[in-house]
């Protein structure tokens, strides 16, 4: 009964308080993290499940009927309303196509410490659009990949996390046919909008990473920690020093270092979590 409301209130609180462009991806990663679960844990839900079966599909019906009725009664009142706004130029009859986000901005938060809503480059628009998350899940990332095609395990729910980062990853830097953006609604999704989701499910994805097996790839060993840092660092220079080119070098030469180090750090700690309490200590103060 608990996840019947729970359910119903969730369910009224998406659909009347998210930002349409919002939705879309939102919903889809919602649908992924489900999979993902029964996935993993396909065992222990299917005992569950069964047992209780008749309990949650009553339980379903009562929190969806509910849910129809509320909807109903909503519409019923604004119907006018969403009329006109349905068949407004935007965002009515939005219709885009993806693909006209730049990768170089997926990485802006990395200068946050050194922005504020009176100090930020006027290249990158308003301060209020400028929210951003640190992108920790690319290099982890490819550890995976690397790790499930050298040992052909990986955890799944993992996995299908990374599989829809993929897919928002060719949404927002190369765009979908006309076709499919409709038939998927992605085409109410603008790239920058949908670049927020995809930030989400990069911090999803790394709290993932953190609460995974050790990666057997990643040697605990004082070369290769070394050698890892170095072409993580290196990596992160280039992409913070083409930023803040593309900037017009509103930052020092200081602050791309100072923010390419802690971004160089977090990654390889990310790496590293498993290893002791004194790196996942490090992790959490940075």
């Amino acid at each position: 009964m608990a996840n019947g409301i729970l359910f119903f209130f969730a369910s009224y609180s998406f659909a009347m308080n998210i930002y349409p462009a919002y939705q879309v991806p939102l919903a889809y990663f919602l649908v992924t993290l489900i999979i993902g679960y029964i996935l993993k844990n396909k065992n222990v839900f299917i005992s569950t499940s069964v047992k209780k079966l008749p309990w949650k599909i009553v339980t379903f019906v009562f929190s969806f009927s509910a849910l129809l009725y509320i909807f109903f009664l909503f519409y019923q009142e604004a119907k006018e309303t969403i009329d006109v706004v349905s068949n407004t130029v935007y965002p009515g009859k939005r219709n885009e196509g993806g693909g006209d986000f730049s990768f170089l901005k997926m990485f802006s938060d990395n200068f946050s410490i050194f922005m504020s809503e009176g100090k930020f480059p006027a290249k990158w628009g308003n301060i209020c659009e400028l929210s951003s998350y640190l992108m920790l899940a690319p290099i982890a990332s490819i550890f995976v990949i690397w790790d499930f095609i050298k040992t052909k395990k990986t955890d799944i729910l993992l996995f299908v996390v990374l599989a829809f980062q993929l897919v928002l990853f060719i949404w927002i830097l190369f765009g979908f046919p006309e076709f499919l953006a409709k038939l998927t609604l992605f085409k109410t999704s603008p790239s920058y909008r949908t670049f927020f989701i995809f930030g989400f499910s990069n911090v999803i994805f790394t709290i993932l990473f953190l609460s995974h097996g050790r990666i057997s790839v990643i040697k605990n060993n004082i070369a290769t920690k070394i050698i890892l840092f170095i072409g993580i660092f290196i990596l992160a220079y280039f992409v913070n020093n083409l930023l803040n080119k593309q900037a017009d070098s509103f930052f020092s030469a200081n602050q791309v270092l100072k923010a390419t180090f802690i971004f160089s750090c977090l990654n390889w700690l990310v790496l590293y979590f498993k290893e002791n309490k004194v790196y996942k200590g490090a992790f959490y103060g940075i």
